[in-house]
């Protein structure tokens, strides 16, 4: 029965391209797919002794969404939300540098970024099951740090000091401090996209 439900699911997901079954899906030879899939979803939450380390591992690697949709959402909204978070990380990334997101760090569209990570580092430490290896190997293809916040404003302080010393030797060389937007110092610091940060920072009051 249970490698009935993996050639299923494998199944679904070479038609399909990913393993959201939505609800109340049915194979065409009659068999329940969502349902089952519902069924795992409640033995690990249950902690079920046939769900063996070894099945969900076999689940994992298809790519099993362990976490159930919300009333009134479906599978596809909660894999959408993942993915627009991750496209949040990578802007961020991409406009700072790195992803040291301060906690109560909030996008321009009010999602709260810093809470958000916090959280996942949470769910890690507590091996949830909606934090599947492949949203973590995707959060550390990101450049993801899994490690709580510390020393956070000694860190802070060391960034900020290591930037305006490429801004000075900009001044230096140059005369003003008329940053391009793309130009990057000889070590590979992103100073023009530094200031450009730092002027809507100001802007925004942060």
């Amino acid at each position: 029965m249970w490698e009935d439900g993996i050639a299923h699911l494998e199944a679904f997901i070479a038609e399909h391209g990913h393993a959201r079954v939505p609800k109340g899906y049915v194979c065409e030879d009659g068999m329940r797919l969502a349902s089952r899939v519902m069924h795992r979803r409640e033995d690990r939450r249950l902690d079920a002794a046939r769900l063996t380390p070894q099945r969900i591992a076999q689940l994992d690697a298809l790519g099993l969404d362990w976490a159930p949709p919300r009333p009134g959402r479906s599978v596809d909204d909660f894999a959408e939300q993942w993915a627009a978070t991750l496209e949040r990380l990578a802007r961020y990334r991409d406009e700072h540098g790195n992803l040291d997101v301060p906690h109560r760090w909030e996008c321009e569209d009010g999602f709260r970024l810093g809470a958000w990570m916090s959280r996942r580092r949470t769910d890690r430490r507590h091996q949830t099951p909606t934090l599947t290896p492949e949203r973590i190997a995707q959060l550390d293809a990101l450049g993801f740090d899994w490690g709580p916040a510390s020393n956070r404003a000694t860190f802070e302080q060391q960034r900020w000091k290591n930037a305006a010393a490429h801004l000075a030797d900009y001044v230096a060389e140059h005369g003003h401090a008329h940053v391009p937007h793309r130009f990057t110092c000889p070590d590979g610091f992103r100073l023009g996209l530094w200031v450009f940060t730092r002027r809507a920072d100001r802007r925004k009051g942060r």
